[in-house]
């Protein structure tokens, strides 16, 4: 993905200054003395054999040349200048003893773009937003506070649902076959995994290591547990036990498993391409060339689905077979919409209990709800009847008689600071 830095005058022209080779979620921020132009870019890399980046870019304004100020592993949000120039103020996520879902108040040096954190406190800044008056004397931020609730509910009765679990973010959750849930506890990324059963109750940690970490997957023949690790600048496939013992790389380098039901095989993405794999590792097998987000094997593990993107950004779930790869089926995807202070929230996608439909979140007006596509090609139709909060994880048991389903709110607040307090 390419950006390109326009400069417009007030009469109505521009130019291209340059174009960065990044995806650019918050605005630039022009240096006091008019010479350089600071751009956050988040950097995939084409294969997705190695690690997703954010990077600082410093673009001149005379010849349009682009050098890396800053660079890390984690989130950086929208940059501003000191007003003597000799560096920026930026929201960032991560560190060393900061739990990256938090976002909090770093300052980049100019030009040798050393970063040093300002403050460590329990707040969590968002990183959109962050102001600095021009004589440095004050600087508002906005403040984030994220409540989840985890709920399981009756096939029959999605709204009667159950709460097991609270307080905590509950960002993939996954069935085992005896009914058990094991979940990513705290970030998105790390590799902290726990169990617990239906009811809430009898928790314990399953796997956690400092490493980070994209996805994971429970094998239905409920020994096995699969997920990725980050090793350096790559991802590799690991197998364990349900419980976390004995560790085992696959030899496959990539991302965000998926095991199938009889627990013998997995798909996994690398290299910007659908890899199937035998459990024991081994040669893996191609099934597709152009998946862009969610995929998943089927209950009856003869099929997969996978998304892709045509023109314009349109969004297309596509059914393969899961042994050759071969076409089955394209269906309409979900339609992104933005929510929750303009952020594009994933898909999300997971097969219908039973196997006949493609499920996905949809948010509409601020509020998410699950959605059911026909894999006959008839028309979605909306299976959940939420009208407050967002979701941020569902799935059904292996039985379908039950849904668990991760929900919730954030709520914002504007926090001012300045010198005399």
């Amino acid at each position: 993905m390419k950006v390109q830095l326009v400069i417009s005058s007030v009469d109505g022209g521009e130019r291209i200054l340059a174009t960065l080779p990044a995806r650019v979620s918050y605005g630039p921020a022009w240096s006091p003395d008019g010479k350089t132009i600071v751009v956050p870019g988040t950097v995939y890399p084409a294969d997705f054999s190695s690690a997703i980046s954010d990077v600082l870019y410093a673009v001149s304004v005379k010849d349009g040349s682009i050098n890396e100020l800053y660079r890390r592993s984690d989130h950086i949000g929208r940059p501003v200048w000191l007003p003597d120039g000799g560096g920026l103020l930026v929201v960032m996520t991560g560190g060393e003893d900061v739990s990256s879902i938090r976002g909090q108040l770093w300052e980049v040096d100019w030009p040798n773009g050393k970063a040093s954190r300002i403050g460590n406190d329990l707040t969590n800044y968002d990183l959109c937003c962050l102001h600095l008056t021009r004589d440095g004397a004050a600087l508002m931020m906005q403040e984030d506070s994220v409540a989840e609730d985890l709920s399981i509910s009756p096939a029959g009765d999605i709204g009667n649902s159950s709460r097991i679990a609270s307080g905590e973010l509950f960002r993939e959750v996954h069935w085992t076959p005896e009914g058990n849930l094991i979940f990513r506890a705290g970030d998105k990324f790390s590799l902290k995994l726990e169990q617990m059963d239906a009811m809430g109750t009898n928790r314990r940690r399953v796997v956690s290591t400092n490493k980070g970490s994209w996805a994971f997957s429970v094998c239905g023949d409920g020994e096995h547990i699969l997920y990725d690790e980050a090793e350096g600048d790559k991802s590799r496939i690991v197998r364990a036990q349900l419980d976390g013992s004995n560790p085992a790389s696959l030899g496959a380098g990539g991302l965000s498993p998926d095991c199938s039901p009889d627990g013998t095989w997995l798909i996994y993405f690398a290299e910007g391409r659908l890899w199937r794999m035998p459990i024991e590792g081994g040669e893996p097998k191609l099934l597709a060339s152009d998946v862009r987000e969610d995929y998943g094997i089927s209950p009856d593990g003869k099929l997969v689905f996978y998304e892709s993107r045509l023109p314009r950004n349109a969004v297309v779930i596509k059914i393969i077979n899961a042994e050759s790869g071969a076409a089955v089926a394209s269906l309409p995807g979900p339609i992104e919409v933005e929510s929750r202070s303009g952020f594009v929230p994933p898909p999300l996608c997971h097969w219908s209990p039973d196997g006949k439909a493609i499920q996905y979140r949809l948010p509409r007006n601020g509020v998410d709800n699950i959605w059911e596509q026909p894999l006959n090609g008839r028309a979605a139709r909306q299976i959940t009847n939420f009208n407050d909060s967002y979701i941020s994880w569902f799935e059904w048991s292996r039985d379908g008689k039950h849904l668990v389903l991760s929900r919730g709110e954030i709520r914002s607040d504007v926090i001012l600071m300045s010198k005399t307090h």
